[in-house]
C-alpha cells in the first residue's frame, strides 16, 4: 500500500517532464517558422527595392530630363557631291562670280515667319534688303497657299491669314515646291520643244560636313558651296517631302509666257532697261496677289477676294493690303473710277507718306 503512491508520483513527474520537453520543442519550432517568414519577407522587400531602383535607372536612361540636348543635326544622306565645274557655274548664276566671296547676308539670312496666330502671321521677314527680292516671291506664293489653295474652305480670310506654326511650315513648303516645279516645267519645255512629254527635273542642293572643292584662282571658298550635295527630283510629291524636311531656298526668274497666278509690278524713277518692264501676264494675274518692286525695295500687295480680277464691277473699288518683308504694313482702298490723283485712299492713319507714294506709283503702272 505504501509503494503505490510513490510509483504514481514518479510516473506523474516523468509525464510532466516529457510534456515540458514537448512544449519546449514546439516553442523552438514556432520561433524558427517565424524567423523564416520574416527572412522571406525581408528578401522579397530587398528584391522589390532593387527592381524599383533598376526601373528608375532605366527610366532615366530612356527619358532624359533635357531632351533638347539629345537632338542631333540631321545628316545629309544620298545625293552626289558637287563638282568644281558645277560649283563655279552655280556661284556665277547666283552671285555673279566664283572668284570673290558672296555677300554674307545671303549665307546667314534665314526664312522667318512672324509670330504664329498673331497679326501678320502670314508674313515673312528679313532684316537685309538684299534678300528681300527672294523673300517677296516666296511671300506671294505663301499667301496664295493660305488663301486660295483650299477651294472648299469656309474660314474667313482674317483667320486664314493668322496661321499656326504647322500651317506656316506647310505653306512655305508648298510655295517652294511650286516655284521650283514651275521653273522645271518651263525649262523642260524650252529645252525639248519637240518632246514636251518628258518629265521635269528639279535639282536641289544641301550642305554636309565634307569639303569637295579647294580654294584656287578659279574658285573662292565661301564655306557652303564646296560642301553641297546635289539631288534630282522628277516627282512633285517627292520634292515637297524633301523641301518640308530641309526647307531650302530657290532662285526667282523674270518674265512669264502665260497668265500667272501671282502678279508682279515694277517701278523705277529712271528705268533704262525696258526688258525689266513686266507684261500684261504678270500685271493681271489669276489671283489678286502681286509682288512689287519699287526703287530697290520689294513688298507684296494682295486682296482677299479670289474673284477680284474676274469681276468688272469688283475692280471699280477694292481694298489692298500692303506688306513689306521689313515689317511695314498698311491697308488702302483703290477707286478706279476717280482721277489718277484720287485713286488711292489710305485706311491707316500712321502710314508714312513715303510708303503711300511708293505704292501709288507702283499701282499706276
Amino acid at each position: 500500500m505504501v509503494m503505490e503512491p510513490r510509483v504514481h508520483f514518479r510516473e506523474a513527474c516523468k509525464k510532466t517532464k516529457e510534456d515540458r520537453d514537448r512544449e519546449r520543442e514546439r516553442g523552438k519550432s514556432g520561433s524558427s517558422i517565424k524567423f523564416e517568414t520574416l527572412a522571406k519577407a525581408l528578401q522579397v522587400s530587398v528584391t522589390s527595392a532593387r527592381r524599383a531602383e533598376a526601373r528608375t535607372i532605366s527610366d532615366r536612361v530612356m527619358y532624359a530630363r533635357n531632351q533638347q540636348r539629345a537632338l542631333t543635326k540631321t545628316t545629309v544622306a544620298g545625293g552626289t557631291p558637287i563638282t568644281e565645274e558645277m560649283a563655279c557655274e552655280l556661284r556665277q548664276v547666283v552671285f555673279g562670280t566664283a572668284v570673290a566671296p558672296p555677300r554674307g547676308e545671303w549665307l546667314r539670312t534665314s526664312i522667318l515667319f512672324n509670330t504664329p496666330e498673331k497679326e501678320n502671321a502670314f508674313g515673312l521677314k528679313t532684316p537685309k534688303n538684299g534678300t528681300r527680292g527672294l523673300v517677296a516671291v516666296l511671300q506671294a506664293f505663301v499667301i496664295k497657299q493660305l488663301l486660295f489653295e483650299k477651294k472648299d474652305c469656309t474660314d474667313p480670310p482674317e483667320e486664314l491669314l493668322k496661321p499656326n506654326r504647322m500651317k506656316q511650315l506647310d505653306a512655305i513648303t508648298m510655295a517652294m515646291a511650286e516655284i521650283l516645279w514651275k521653273i522645271a516645267e518651263q525649262t523642260t519645255v524650252s529645252q525639248n520643244k519637240t518632246e514636251v512629254s518628258e518629265k521635269p527635273v528639279v535639282v536641289m542642293v544641301l550642305p554636309q560636313e565634307n569639303t569637295y572643292i579647294q580654294h584656287s584662282i578659279n574658285y573662292f571658298q565661301d564655306g557652303l558651296t564646296e560642301r553641297l550635295h546635289v539631288f534630282e527630283f522628277t516627282e512633285l510629291d517627292e520634292l515637297q517631302i524633301f523641301i518640308k524636311r530641309y526647307l531650302y531656298l530657290a532662285v526667282p526668274q523674270w518674265g512669264m509666257l502665260s497668265r500667272n497666278e501671282i502678279g508682279f509690278l515694277y517701278y523705277e524713277e529712271k528705268l533704262d532697261d525696258q526688258s525689266k518692264v513686266p507684261g500684261s501676264r504678270l500685271k493681271t494675274p489669276a489671283l489678286p496677289v502681286w509682288i512689287i518692286f519699287c526703287n530697290g525695295h520689294y513688298a507684296v500687295v494682295f486682296n482677299t477676294n479670289r474673284e477680284l480680277l474676274r469681276n468688272y464691277h469688283a475692280e471699280r473699288r477694292f481694298d489692298l493690303v500692303y506688306y513689306s518683308p521689313g515689317g511695314s504694313t498698311c491697308s488702302m482702298t483703290v477707286d478706279t473710277s476717280q482721277d489718277d490723283d484720287q485713286k488711292l485712299e489710305l485706311n491707316e492713319e500712321d502710314t508714312t507718306s513715303n510708303t503711300a507714294t511708293t505704292v501709288e506709283k507702283v499701282i499706276h503702272t
